[in-house]
């Protein structure tokens, strides 16, 4: 592999914007899915009663927090990344980084999903009093 000495700072505002990018894309899908698995939860968290089509209106938020998140994410990610190559970093190794970094972030949010679903299962009553809005019964 070729080693590249030139200063790459497109390469890196690339990979920032990538970064909060994938944030964007994160957030939609996990809300998405939220919205859709359990509506009622939005509903009351979100304060909708007025809301007709719930899993459309989880979308936005989920982009605005993913936002958010990627952009502090990006601006860490870029800093150390840089930092460690000296500006030099080819977009595609860092790519990869981010694109590993998403899957990791999906399973853990799965993970926590599973787990969540667990606890409501073992012992309802407690899931109802330390979450507010919870649904009474499963389905």
């Amino acid at each position: 592999m070729p080693v590249v000495n030139k200063s790459r700072p497109a390469a890196l505002v690339g990979l920032a914007f990538s970064g909060i990018l994938r944030g964007a894309v994160l957030g939609a899908v996990t809300n998405a899915v939220n919205g859709w698995v359990n509506p009622l939860c939005f509903r009351n968290m979100m304060r909708w009663d007025d809301v007709q089509d719930i899993w459309r209106a989880s979308i936005a938020p989920g982009i605005l927090a993913g936002i958010l998140c990627g952009l502090a994410f990006a601006v860490i990610f870029t800093a150390v990344v840089s930092i460690v190559s000296k500006a030099r970093s080819a977009c595609f190794l860092a790519a990869i980084d981010l694109v590993l970094i998403g899957v990791a972030g999906l399973a853990c949010w799965a993970l926590g999903g599973v787990v969540a679903m667990g606890l409501a299962t073992l012992n309802p009553e407690f899931y109802r009093h330390a979450f507010r809005g919870v649904p009474e019964a499963f389905g």
